[in-house]
Parts: structure tokens; sequence; C-alpha cells
């Protein structure tokens, strides 16, 4: 619009065709209608500009919260690893304390069987000794020799009779079987006792 010269139209009309005129009409328009499309691009310009800033702060938005929503999610990563690795842990200090427990009671019966065995064969051997003391494990072989006394039927059913029974320790020892033997010998002793008084008549008698 410039280099268009604004001359009054009046002045210019006496001097100049008309054809020049026309084309001078065609450029005015034009002009004008550069003009307007010139002020619709400015303001569409202007219109793009507020949106590239509205855009901006959006996404100035938009990225702060996404680097917040990654940082929470980092740390609740974390948090969860943290807490699955102290499971992880506990899973793995309980396995070992049940592997613990299992081969201290192993061991516990292990001592357990071996003491058991140890004690069962001491009471055995005790058994025995005080057996054989007491000539409870085997009858003594009865005597062949002819006796040379009188035929007393007391005598012959003293000389016959058993030992005396265990005694009260040795029932309580072995339980019921020495507290039959302790009942046997009560009456093994009655026997005797009886022997004993029916010897001293048998006695009278061969005095007599």
């Amino acid at each position: 619009t410039d280099g268009v010269d604004s001359t009054p139209l009046v002045e210019l009309a006496p001097i100049t065709p008309p054809a020049l005129l026309h084309r001078y009409h065609d450029l005015q328009r034009q002009h004008k209608a550069i003009v307007a499309q010139n002020q619709h691009l400015e303001q569409e310009c202007t219109q793009l500009q507020l949106l590239v800033r509205e855009y901006e702060a959006g996404m100035e938005v938009v990225t702060d919260k996404f680097k917040s929503h990654g940082y929470s999610s980092q740390q609740e990563k974390l948090l969860m690893q943290r807490d699955y690795e102290v499971l992880l842990d506990e899973e793995r200090m309980q396995h070992r304390l049940v592997q613990l427990a299992t081969l201290l009671r192993q061991a516990h019966d292990v001592d357990a069987d071996s003491t058991s065995t140890t004690l069962i064969e001491h009471l055995l051997q005790e058994n025995r000794a005080l057996r054989e003391k007491l000539g409870i494990a085997g009858s003594s072989p009865p005597s062949s020799a002819p006796s040379s006394g009188p035929t007393c039927p007391a005598a012959r059913t003293r000389r016959a009779s058993p030992q005396q029974g265990p005694s009260v320790l040795v029932a309580e020892f072995f339980g019921d079987e020495g507290r039959d033997g302790l009942e046997g010998g009560s009456e093994v002793d009655a026997e005797e006792k009886d022997d004993v008084e029916g010897g001293g008549e048998c006695d009278e008698v061969v005095g007599k």
C-alpha cells in the first residue's frame, strides 16, 4: 500500500485513460483485500500464540504432575520391594527355624533313644545281678546224696522248700513280678516256720 499513489482520482481522471483508471481501481480493491487478509492473519496469529502459550502452560502442568506421579510410583515401588525383601527374609528365617527345630528334635530323639537303651541295659544288668544274689535266676540242682537224717515229712518239706522270696526293694523294682515273688516268699517263710516247728517235733520223736 505504500507504493500506491494516494493522489485523488479527481485530479487523475482528466489526464488518465479509462484503461489505466480501471487498472487503478483493481489494484485498490486488491490492496483492501490484502489488508483485510493481513488483519485476519494477524488475528489468527495472535490467537495461535495464545493457544501455544496455553498449551505450554498445560504441558508444564502435565509434566509436573507426571514427574510427581513418577516419583511417587517409584517410591511406592521401592517400598513394595523393601516389604517383599522383608517378607522373604522372614520366610527364610522361618524355614531355617523349622529346620533347626527338626534337627534339634532329631538330636533329642537320638539322645533319648541312646539314654533309654543305656538305662534298659543297666536295669537288665541290675536285674540279673539281683536275681543271681536272691537265687531267682535259676533253681539249684537237687542233691543226689541220700539223707542221713530222720525221715520226717516236715524235714523233707523243709529241705524241698525253695529259698526265701525277694525283699520289698526288689518287689518295688520289678513291679507285679516282685510283688508276686514277695507274696510267694511270705508263703515260703510261713511254710519254713511250720517246717521248723515240725522239725522240732521230729527231733523230739527221734530223741525218744
